[in-house]
Protein backbone atom coordinates (compact mmCIF):
# COMPACT_ATOMS: atom_id res chain seq x y z
CA UNK A 1 0.00 0.00 0.00
CA UNK A 2 0.91 3.72 -0.54
CA UNK A 3 0.32 6.08 2.16
CA UNK A 4 -0.45 9.82 0.93
CA UNK A 5 -0.45 12.55 4.06
CA UNK A 6 -0.74 16.27 3.67
CA UNK A 7 0.72 18.85 6.45
CA UNK A 8 0.46 22.55 6.58
CA UNK A 9 1.34 23.87 10.52
CA UNK A 10 0.47 19.91 11.75
CA UNK A 11 3.27 19.46 13.60
CA UNK A 12 1.26 18.71 16.66
CA UNK A 13 -0.43 15.43 15.06
CA UNK A 14 2.55 14.31 13.65
CA UNK A 15 3.77 12.24 15.92
CA UNK A 16 0.93 10.38 17.50
CA UNK A 17 -0.48 9.95 13.33
CA UNK A 18 3.22 8.14 12.73
CA UNK A 19 3.33 6.23 15.50
CA UNK A 20 -0.01 4.65 15.22
CA UNK A 21 0.58 3.44 11.75
CA UNK A 22 3.32 1.81 12.17
CA UNK A 23 2.59 0.00 15.95
CA UNK A 24 -0.59 -1.44 13.79
CA UNK A 25 -0.99 -5.16 12.98
CA UNK A 26 -0.43 -4.87 8.95
CA UNK A 27 3.06 -5.54 7.50
CA UNK A 28 4.38 -2.26 6.72
CA UNK A 29 7.44 -3.18 5.66
CA UNK A 30 6.19 -3.06 2.27
CA UNK A 31 4.39 0.01 2.65
CA UNK A 32 5.47 3.74 1.14
CA UNK A 33 4.51 6.92 3.13
CA UNK A 34 4.72 10.15 1.18
CA UNK A 35 3.98 13.47 2.92
CA UNK A 36 3.16 16.67 1.09
CA UNK A 37 3.89 19.73 3.07
CA UNK A 38 2.33 22.74 1.83
CA UNK A 39 4.63 25.56 2.64
CA UNK A 40 4.30 24.92 6.65
CA UNK A 41 5.62 28.08 8.67
CA UNK A 42 5.99 25.91 12.00
CA UNK A 43 8.04 22.64 12.56
CA UNK A 44 6.15 20.37 10.77
CA UNK A 45 8.79 19.42 8.74
CA UNK A 46 11.22 19.11 11.52
CA UNK A 47 9.03 17.11 12.76
CA UNK A 48 8.29 15.03 10.01
CA UNK A 49 12.53 14.26 9.11
CA UNK A 50 12.50 13.47 12.82
CA UNK A 51 9.45 10.33 12.16
CA UNK A 52 11.57 9.46 8.84
CA UNK A 53 14.96 8.92 10.73
CA UNK A 54 12.91 6.67 13.01
CA UNK A 55 10.57 5.17 10.77
CA UNK A 56 12.24 4.54 7.27
CA UNK A 57 13.74 1.12 7.84
CA UNK A 58 11.39 -0.12 8.85
CA UNK A 59 8.91 0.58 5.21
CA UNK A 60 9.45 0.58 2.02
CA UNK A 61 9.86 4.16 1.16
CA UNK A 62 9.89 7.60 3.42
CA UNK A 63 9.46 10.33 1.49
CA UNK A 64 8.91 14.63 2.09
CA UNK A 65 7.49 16.25 -0.52
CA UNK A 66 8.29 20.59 0.67
CA UNK A 67 6.41 22.63 -1.65
CA UNK A 68 6.48 26.08 -0.97
CA UNK A 69 3.29 27.44 -1.16
CA UNK A 70 -0.28 26.39 0.36
CA UNK A 71 -1.35 24.27 -2.84
CA UNK A 72 -4.30 23.38 -1.49
CA UNK A 73 -5.26 19.28 -0.31
CA UNK A 74 -6.39 18.48 -3.60
CA UNK A 75 -3.49 19.40 -5.64
CA UNK A 76 -1.15 18.06 -2.24
CA UNK A 77 -2.69 14.01 -2.20
CA UNK A 78 -1.92 14.41 -6.35
CA UNK A 79 1.58 15.15 -5.74
CA UNK A 80 2.07 12.39 -3.20
CA UNK A 81 0.03 10.39 -5.43
CA UNK A 82 2.42 10.66 -8.31
CA UNK A 83 5.20 9.47 -6.49
CA UNK A 84 4.00 5.82 -5.39
CA UNK A 85 3.16 2.74 -7.18
CA UNK A 86 1.14 0.54 -4.88
CA UNK A 87 -1.94 -1.15 -6.70
CA UNK A 88 -3.67 0.77 -3.33
CA UNK A 89 -3.20 4.43 -1.99
CA UNK A 90 -4.31 5.62 1.35
CA UNK A 91 -5.25 8.78 1.95
CA UNK A 92 -5.33 9.82 5.26
CA UNK A 93 -5.47 13.28 7.03
CA UNK A 94 -2.63 13.90 9.20
CA UNK A 95 -4.51 14.60 12.00
CA UNK A 96 -6.11 10.68 12.36
CA UNK A 97 -4.74 7.83 14.25
CA UNK A 98 -5.43 3.61 13.42
CA UNK A 99 -6.33 1.23 15.63
CA UNK A 100 -3.82 -1.89 15.39
CA UNK A 101 -6.47 -3.59 13.48
CA UNK A 102 -7.72 -0.93 11.73
CA UNK A 103 -5.66 -1.19 8.42
CA UNK A 104 -5.54 -5.52 8.67
CA UNK A 105 -9.91 -5.45 8.40
CA UNK A 106 -9.22 -2.55 5.63
CA UNK A 107 -6.99 -4.80 3.61
CA UNK A 108 -9.53 -7.92 4.24
CA UNK A 109 -12.44 -5.76 2.59
CA UNK A 110 -10.27 -4.73 -0.24
CA UNK A 111 -9.55 -8.61 -0.74
CA UNK A 112 -13.29 -9.90 -0.49
CA UNK A 113 -14.44 -7.17 -2.59
CA UNK A 114 -15.82 -7.54 -6.24
CA UNK A 115 -14.47 -6.18 -9.45
CA UNK A 116 -16.88 -2.88 -9.32
CA UNK A 117 -15.75 -1.71 -5.67
CA UNK A 118 -12.87 0.52 -6.55
CA UNK A 119 -13.04 3.35 -3.05
CA UNK A 120 -13.56 2.41 0.49
CA UNK A 121 -13.85 4.63 3.32
CA UNK A 122 -12.96 3.78 6.89
CA UNK A 123 -15.25 4.79 10.00
CA UNK A 124 -13.99 7.73 11.67
CA UNK A 125 -14.43 8.03 15.52
CA UNK A 126 -14.77 9.41 17.70
CA UNK A 127 -17.66 11.54 15.72
CA UNK A 128 -18.80 9.25 12.42
CA UNK A 129 -19.45 10.70 9.08
CA UNK A 130 -23.36 10.76 9.20
CA UNK A 131 -24.54 10.06 5.78
CA UNK A 132 -26.31 7.21 5.37
CA UNK A 133 -25.20 4.03 3.58
CA UNK A 134 -26.38 0.14 2.37
CA UNK A 135 -26.85 -1.22 5.42
CA UNK A 136 -27.02 -4.85 2.95
CA UNK A 137 -23.84 -4.06 0.95
CA UNK A 138 -21.43 -1.21 2.97
CA UNK A 139 -22.27 0.68 -0.46
CA UNK A 140 -21.84 4.12 -0.20
CA UNK A 141 -23.09 7.13 -2.17
CA UNK A 142 -19.63 9.12 -1.42
CA UNK A 143 -16.53 8.87 0.53
CA UNK A 144 -15.09 11.52 3.43
CA UNK A 145 -11.85 12.40 2.04
CA UNK A 146 -10.35 12.10 5.59
CA UNK A 147 -9.40 8.73 5.63
CA UNK A 148 -9.82 6.35 2.65
CA UNK A 149 -8.50 3.80 0.10
CA UNK A 150 -8.47 3.91 -3.51
CA UNK A 151 -7.15 1.47 -6.25
CA UNK A 152 -4.36 3.19 -8.61
CA UNK A 153 -5.85 2.69 -11.84
CA UNK A 154 -9.32 3.90 -11.35
CA UNK A 155 -8.02 7.31 -9.62
CA UNK A 156 -5.44 7.92 -12.15
CA UNK A 157 -8.23 7.28 -14.93
CA UNK A 158 -10.44 10.19 -13.56
CA UNK A 159 -7.77 12.21 -12.99
CA UNK A 160 -7.24 12.72 -9.09
CA UNK A 161 -8.54 15.16 -6.72
CA UNK A 162 -9.81 18.11 -9.27
CA UNK A 163 -7.08 20.55 -7.96
CA UNK A 164 -9.50 23.25 -8.27
CA UNK A 165 -10.95 22.86 -5.22
CA UNK A 166 -8.78 24.40 -2.49
CA UNK A 167 -10.31 22.54 0.40
CA UNK A 168 -13.71 20.66 0.95
CA UNK A 169 -15.93 18.79 -1.51
CA UNK A 170 -13.14 17.67 -3.56
CA UNK A 171 -13.90 14.27 -1.68
CA UNK A 172 -17.25 14.93 -3.12
CA UNK A 173 -16.99 15.59 -6.30
CA UNK A 174 -13.73 12.63 -6.28
CA UNK A 175 -16.71 10.32 -5.30
CA UNK A 176 -19.04 10.59 -8.06
CA UNK A 177 -16.83 11.08 -10.84
CA UNK A 178 -15.59 7.41 -9.49
CA UNK A 179 -19.54 6.52 -9.80
CA UNK A 180 -20.22 8.02 -12.81
CA UNK A 181 -17.92 5.64 -14.26
CA UNK A 182 -19.83 2.79 -13.04
CA UNK A 183 -17.68 2.10 -10.22
CA UNK A 184 -19.04 1.68 -6.71
CA UNK A 185 -17.47 2.84 -3.18
CA UNK A 186 -17.83 0.79 0.35
CA UNK A 187 -18.18 1.63 3.62
CA UNK A 188 -15.95 -0.26 5.73
CA UNK A 189 -17.33 0.33 9.27
CA UNK A 190 -14.67 -2.42 10.84
CA UNK A 191 -11.79 -0.14 9.82
CA UNK A 192 -11.43 2.40 12.64
CA UNK A 193 -9.68 5.32 12.67
CA UNK A 194 -9.64 8.17 15.28
CA UNK A 195 -9.71 11.68 13.12
CA UNK A 196 -9.38 14.97 15.48
CA UNK A 197 -11.65 16.96 13.44
CA UNK A 198 -13.59 19.38 16.10
CA UNK A 199 -12.30 20.44 18.82
CA UNK A 200 -15.56 20.55 20.21
CA UNK A 201 -19.36 19.47 18.76
CA UNK A 202 -20.62 21.67 16.48
CA UNK A 203 -17.32 23.51 15.86
CA UNK A 204 -17.91 26.16 13.13
CA UNK A 205 -14.61 26.70 11.19
CA UNK A 206 -14.38 29.53 8.84
CA UNK A 207 -12.60 27.67 6.25
CA UNK A 208 -14.92 25.04 6.10
CA UNK A 209 -18.11 27.22 6.20
CA UNK A 210 -17.03 29.43 2.99
CA UNK A 211 -15.24 27.00 0.86
CA UNK A 212 -18.06 24.41 1.81
CA UNK A 213 -20.38 26.76 0.30
CA UNK A 214 -18.87 27.87 -2.79
CA UNK A 215 -18.05 24.51 -3.91
CA UNK A 216 -21.09 23.39 -3.20
CA UNK A 217 -22.19 24.96 -6.12
CA UNK A 218 -19.86 24.11 -7.71
CA UNK A 219 -20.47 20.42 -7.49
CA UNK A 220 -24.05 21.75 -8.45
CA UNK A 221 -22.52 22.88 -12.16
CA UNK A 222 -21.24 19.54 -12.78
CA UNK A 223 -23.61 17.13 -11.75
CA UNK A 224 -27.11 18.80 -11.26
CA UNK A 225 -29.36 20.04 -13.90
CA UNK A 226 -30.64 23.92 -14.14
CA UNK A 227 -33.36 23.25 -11.44
CA UNK A 228 -30.31 22.11 -8.98
CA UNK A 229 -28.20 25.51 -9.75
CA UNK A 230 -30.89 27.46 -9.33
CA UNK A 231 -32.13 26.18 -5.91
CA UNK A 232 -28.08 26.52 -4.89
CA UNK A 233 -27.95 29.90 -5.63
CA UNK A 234 -31.11 30.18 -3.52
CA UNK A 235 -29.69 28.56 -0.54
CA UNK A 236 -26.53 30.63 -1.10
CA UNK A 237 -28.55 33.59 -0.74
CA UNK A 238 -30.57 32.50 2.03
CA UNK A 239 -27.28 32.18 4.12
CA UNK A 240 -26.64 35.75 3.29
CA UNK A 241 -30.05 37.09 4.84
CA UNK A 242 -29.71 34.44 7.99
CA UNK A 243 -27.39 36.44 10.80
CA UNK A 244 -23.61 35.80 10.90
CA UNK A 245 -22.32 32.07 12.03
CA UNK A 246 -19.24 33.96 12.74
CA UNK A 247 -17.63 37.98 12.34
CA UNK A 248 -17.56 38.46 8.68
CA UNK A 249 -18.65 35.68 7.47
CA UNK A 250 -20.98 37.28 5.44
CA UNK A 251 -17.95 39.62 3.48
CA UNK A 252 -15.77 36.55 2.94
CA UNK A 253 -19.05 34.32 1.68
CA UNK A 254 -19.40 37.57 -0.19
CA UNK A 255 -16.18 37.76 -2.02
CA UNK A 256 -15.88 33.88 -2.54
CA UNK A 257 -19.06 34.06 -4.36
CA UNK A 258 -17.88 36.66 -6.65
CA UNK A 259 -14.72 34.88 -7.65
CA UNK A 260 -16.58 31.37 -8.27
CA UNK A 261 -17.73 32.89 -11.33
CA UNK A 262 -14.20 32.84 -12.90
CA UNK A 263 -14.39 29.47 -12.78
CA UNK A 264 -18.22 27.98 -13.67
CA UNK A 265 -17.12 27.46 -17.58
CA UNK A 266 -14.90 24.63 -16.31
CA UNK A 267 -17.54 22.88 -14.04
CA UNK A 268 -20.09 23.06 -16.52
CA UNK A 269 -17.63 21.23 -18.83
CA UNK A 270 -18.41 17.53 -18.13
CA UNK A 271 -16.26 15.79 -19.97
CA UNK A 272 -14.51 14.71 -17.34
CA UNK A 273 -17.63 12.14 -15.68
CA UNK A 274 -18.62 9.03 -16.96
CA UNK A 275 -21.60 8.16 -18.36
CA UNK A 276 -22.91 5.18 -15.78
CA UNK A 277 -27.16 5.27 -15.60
CA UNK A 278 -27.03 4.22 -12.55
CA UNK A 279 -25.55 6.88 -11.13
CA UNK A 280 -27.49 9.81 -9.86
CA UNK A 281 -26.16 12.86 -7.76
CA UNK A 282 -28.23 13.94 -4.38
CA UNK A 283 -28.45 17.49 -3.20
CA UNK A 284 -30.87 17.35 -0.24
CA UNK A 285 -29.90 21.92 0.75
CA UNK A 286 -26.09 21.28 1.43
CA UNK A 287 -26.18 18.13 1.76
CA UNK A 288 -24.84 15.35 -0.50
CA UNK A 289 -26.72 12.50 1.14
CA UNK A 290 -29.55 11.95 3.60
CA UNK A 291 -28.30 12.63 7.48
CA UNK A 292 -28.44 10.01 10.53
CA UNK A 293 -28.91 11.95 13.64
CA UNK A 294 -26.31 11.54 15.74
CA UNK A 295 -23.74 13.73 14.19
CA UNK A 296 -21.52 14.69 17.04
CA UNK A 297 -22.38 11.43 19.04
CA UNK A 298 -19.05 10.21 21.25
CA UNK A 299 -18.26 6.59 19.55
CA UNK A 300 -16.57 4.35 21.66
CA UNK A 301 -16.12 0.57 21.58
CA UNK A 302 -17.39 -1.63 24.32
CA UNK A 303 -15.51 -1.70 27.54
CA UNK A 304 -16.50 -5.65 27.78
CA UNK A 305 -17.48 -8.24 25.24
CA UNK A 306 -20.75 -9.36 26.61
CA UNK A 307 -23.00 -12.04 24.78
CA UNK A 308 -25.79 -10.63 23.16
CA UNK A 309 -28.79 -12.70 21.87
CA UNK A 310 -31.29 -11.01 19.57
CA UNK A 311 -34.59 -12.49 18.54
CA UNK A 312 -36.57 -11.71 15.47
CA UNK A 313 -39.79 -12.47 14.73
CA UNK A 314 -41.13 -12.84 11.65
CA UNK A 315 -43.81 -11.58 9.86
CA UNK A 316 -42.92 -11.75 6.05
CA UNK A 317 -41.42 -13.66 3.16
CA UNK A 318 -37.82 -15.18 3.81
CA UNK A 319 -36.44 -12.45 1.29
CA UNK A 320 -37.69 -9.48 3.75
CA UNK A 321 -35.87 -11.76 6.41
CA UNK A 322 -32.64 -11.63 4.66
CA UNK A 323 -32.46 -8.27 4.00
CA UNK A 324 -32.31 -8.28 8.46
CA UNK A 325 -30.27 -10.86 8.22
CA UNK A 326 -27.66 -8.80 6.03
CA UNK A 327 -27.55 -6.04 8.09
CA UNK A 328 -26.53 -8.11 11.17
CA UNK A 329 -24.02 -9.65 9.62
CA UNK A 330 -22.17 -6.40 8.96
CA UNK A 331 -22.57 -5.56 12.63
CA UNK A 332 -18.92 -3.97 14.05
CA UNK A 333 -19.79 -5.80 17.66
CA UNK A 334 -19.66 -9.42 17.08
CA UNK A 335 -20.45 -11.76 19.62
CA UNK A 336 -24.00 -12.09 18.80
CA UNK A 337 -26.52 -15.09 18.90
CA UNK A 338 -29.67 -14.96 17.11
CA UNK A 339 -33.31 -16.86 17.66
CA UNK A 340 -35.55 -16.30 14.36
CA UNK A 341 -39.02 -16.99 15.28
CA UNK A 342 -41.35 -17.69 12.56
CA UNK A 343 -45.11 -17.42 13.53
CA UNK A 344 -46.38 -19.31 10.33
CA UNK A 345 -43.65 -22.07 10.09
CA UNK A 346 -42.16 -20.78 6.10
CA UNK A 347 -39.85 -23.93 5.56
CA UNK A 348 -37.79 -21.37 2.71
CA UNK A 349 -36.62 -19.46 6.10
CA UNK A 350 -35.11 -22.13 7.23
CA UNK A 351 -33.42 -22.93 4.15
CA UNK A 352 -32.04 -19.95 3.67
CA UNK A 353 -30.33 -19.43 7.07
CA UNK A 354 -29.18 -22.92 6.62
CA UNK A 355 -27.36 -21.83 3.09
CA UNK A 356 -26.87 -18.80 3.15
CA UNK A 357 -26.00 -17.78 6.97
CA UNK A 358 -23.59 -20.59 7.68
CA UNK A 359 -21.00 -18.28 9.18
CA UNK A 360 -23.14 -16.91 11.90
CA UNK A 361 -24.96 -18.40 14.91
CA UNK A 362 -28.47 -18.59 14.05
CA UNK A 363 -31.27 -20.79 15.39
CA UNK A 364 -34.50 -21.01 13.69
CA UNK A 365 -37.58 -22.33 15.32
CA UNK A 366 -41.33 -22.06 15.25
CA UNK A 367 -44.11 -20.67 17.39
CA UNK A 368 -47.06 -20.00 16.60
CA UNK A 369 -48.60 -18.55 19.93
CA UNK A 370 -46.86 -16.11 22.42
CA UNK A 371 -46.37 -18.44 25.45
CA UNK A 372 -45.17 -20.97 23.28
CA UNK A 373 -42.49 -18.15 22.08
CA UNK A 374 -41.98 -16.93 25.29
CA UNK A 375 -40.73 -20.44 26.70
CA UNK A 376 -38.37 -20.73 23.95
CA UNK A 377 -37.30 -17.71 24.22
CA UNK A 378 -36.50 -18.70 27.89
CA UNK A 379 -35.17 -21.78 27.12
CA UNK A 380 -32.71 -20.45 24.51
CA UNK A 381 -31.10 -17.84 26.42
CA UNK A 382 -29.01 -19.60 29.21
CA UNK A 383 -26.77 -16.81 30.27
CA UNK A 384 -29.29 -14.55 31.96
CA UNK A 385 -26.75 -12.53 34.42
CA UNK A 386 -24.13 -11.30 31.65
CA UNK A 387 -25.84 -11.17 28.96
CA UNK A 388 -27.92 -8.69 26.90
CA UNK A 389 -31.72 -9.33 24.91
CA UNK A 390 -32.06 -7.19 22.06
CA UNK A 391 -36.00 -8.22 20.44
CA UNK A 392 -36.99 -7.11 17.23
CA UNK A 393 -38.62 -8.16 13.79
CA UNK A 394 -38.11 -8.52 10.55
CA UNK A 395 -39.42 -5.20 9.90
CA UNK A 396 -36.25 -3.72 10.67
CA UNK A 397 -32.49 -3.09 8.91
CA UNK A 398 -29.37 -2.30 11.06
CA UNK A 399 -26.77 0.18 10.83
CA UNK A 400 -23.42 -1.39 11.47
CA UNK A 401 -22.98 -0.13 14.46
CA UNK A 402 -26.37 -0.36 15.88
CA UNK A 403 -25.76 -3.47 18.44
CA UNK A 404 -22.20 -1.69 19.60
CA UNK A 405 -23.76 2.01 20.57
CA UNK A 406 -26.39 0.57 22.66
CA UNK A 407 -23.72 -1.74 24.34
CA UNK A 408 -21.69 0.87 25.20
CA UNK A 409 -24.51 3.39 26.33
CA UNK A 410 -26.13 0.50 28.81
CA UNK A 411 -22.23 -0.35 29.47
CA UNK A 412 -21.87 3.81 30.63
CA UNK A 413 -25.30 3.96 31.91
CA UNK A 414 -27.24 2.64 35.42
CA UNK A 415 -30.46 1.45 32.70
CA UNK A 416 -31.71 -1.45 32.00
CA UNK A 417 -32.72 -1.12 28.50
CA UNK A 418 -31.93 1.48 25.56
CA UNK A 419 -33.03 2.37 22.48
CA UNK A 420 -31.61 4.12 19.49
CA UNK A 421 -33.15 6.63 16.93
CA UNK A 422 -34.56 5.52 13.30
CA UNK A 423 -34.97 6.23 10.12
CA UNK A 424 -38.81 4.73 8.57
CA UNK A 425 -39.17 4.48 5.09
CA UNK A 426 -41.94 2.82 2.98
CA UNK A 427 -41.15 -0.73 0.53
CA UNK A 428 -43.33 -1.74 -1.60
CA UNK A 429 -42.25 -5.50 -2.93
CA UNK A 430 -42.84 -5.97 -6.69
CA UNK A 431 -41.86 -9.43 -6.98
CA UNK A 432 -40.67 -12.42 -5.16
CA UNK A 433 -38.37 -14.21 -7.28
CA UNK A 434 -36.56 -12.85 -8.09
CA UNK A 435 -37.08 -10.44 -5.10
CA UNK A 436 -37.42 -6.75 -6.67
CA UNK A 437 -38.76 -3.42 -4.30
CA UNK A 438 -38.76 0.01 -4.73
CA UNK A 439 -37.90 1.79 -1.72
CA UNK A 440 -39.99 5.10 -0.75
CA UNK A 441 -38.58 8.30 1.10
CA UNK A 442 -36.53 8.07 4.57
CA UNK A 443 -38.36 9.50 7.68
CA UNK A 444 -37.61 10.19 11.22
CA UNK A 445 -39.27 7.90 13.16
CA UNK A 446 -39.27 8.83 17.30
CA UNK A 447 -38.09 6.37 20.11
CA UNK A 448 -37.38 9.10 22.11
CA UNK A 449 -41.02 8.25 24.38
CA UNK A 450 -41.45 4.72 23.35
CA UNK A 451 -42.75 2.63 26.22
CA UNK A 452 -41.61 -1.23 27.62
CA UNK A 453 -43.20 -2.50 24.36
CA UNK A 454 -40.33 -0.81 22.26
CA UNK A 455 -39.93 -2.56 19.10
CA UNK A 456 -35.78 -1.78 18.77
CA UNK A 457 -34.72 -1.98 22.13
CA UNK A 458 -31.56 -3.55 24.15
CA UNK A 459 -32.39 -5.13 27.34
CA UNK A 460 -30.08 -6.67 30.40
CA UNK A 461 -31.30 -10.32 30.14
CA UNK A 462 -31.73 -11.28 33.64
CA UNK A 463 -34.18 -7.71 34.45
CA UNK A 464 -36.22 -8.70 30.95
CA UNK A 465 -36.98 -12.23 32.17
CA UNK A 466 -38.08 -10.71 36.02
CA UNK A 467 -40.61 -8.19 33.74
CA UNK A 468 -41.86 -10.72 31.81
CA UNK A 469 -42.31 -12.98 34.71
CA UNK A 470 -43.62 -10.74 37.06
CA UNK A 471 -46.02 -8.95 33.97
CA UNK A 472 -44.71 -5.78 35.04
CA UNK A 473 -44.92 -2.26 33.12
CA UNK A 474 -41.24 -0.60 32.51
CA UNK A 475 -40.17 0.71 36.17
CA UNK A 476 -37.08 1.76 34.25
CA UNK A 477 -37.27 4.20 32.31
CA UNK A 478 -35.57 3.15 28.74
CA UNK A 479 -32.56 4.91 28.14
CA UNK A 480 -32.96 7.51 25.04
CA UNK A 481 -29.28 7.57 22.40
CA UNK A 482 -30.18 10.33 20.21
CA UNK A 483 -28.23 8.45 17.19
CA UNK A 484 -30.31 6.84 14.10
CA UNK A 485 -28.74 3.35 13.99
CA UNK A 486 -31.84 1.56 12.55
CA UNK A 487 -34.51 1.66 9.52
CA UNK A 488 -38.00 0.25 10.16
CA UNK A 489 -39.83 -0.67 6.96
CA UNK A 490 -43.06 -0.29 6.09
CA UNK A 491 -44.00 -3.25 3.76
CA UNK A 492 -46.46 -2.98 1.20
CA UNK A 493 -47.29 -6.16 -0.97
CA UNK A 494 -48.20 -6.06 -4.51
CA UNK A 495 -47.31 -9.10 -5.12
CA UNK A 496 -51.29 -10.78 -4.24
CA UNK A 497 -50.99 -14.00 -6.31
CA UNK A 498 -47.82 -15.42 -5.41
CA UNK A 499 -48.60 -14.81 -1.50
CA UNK A 500 -52.17 -16.74 -2.40
CA UNK A 501 -50.16 -19.92 -4.12
CA UNK A 502 -47.16 -20.04 -1.40
CA UNK A 503 -50.08 -19.43 1.70
CA UNK A 504 -47.73 -16.73 3.13
CA UNK A 505 -49.69 -14.70 5.58
CA UNK A 506 -48.25 -10.98 5.12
Amino acid sequence: MDFVFVTYCSEKWIRPCFESLMHSDSDMAEAAIYVVDNGSADRTVLCLEQMKEKYEKYVKTFQIVKEDANLGFGKACNIGFQRGNSQIVCFFNIDTQVYKHTLARLEQSIQNADKKTVLWELRQFPYEHPKIYDVQTLETSWSSGAAFAVKREVFARIGGFDERFFMYAEDVDLSWRIRSFGYRLQYVPDSVIVHHAYQKPGEIKPVQYVHGIVNHLYLRYRFGDFKAVICGHLLFFFCLCRPEVFPGSKKMLWRAYCDHFKFIACFTDKRCCGTAKEFQPFFQKWDYEMIRQGAYYWNEFPAANPLVYIVIQVFHHENILKQTLLSLKNQTYANLKILVLDHKGNKGIETMIRQEFKDMRIYYRTARRQRDRLKIISEWIRDKNNSYVYMTNDHFLFYADHIEVLIRSLEKSEYHAACTEGFCNKVIVKSWNPYVDAIGHYKKRNNRFHSQKCDCAMYHAKWYFEQVKNKKRNENRMQYIPKTTYIYRTIKIKVRTHIKKTGIDI
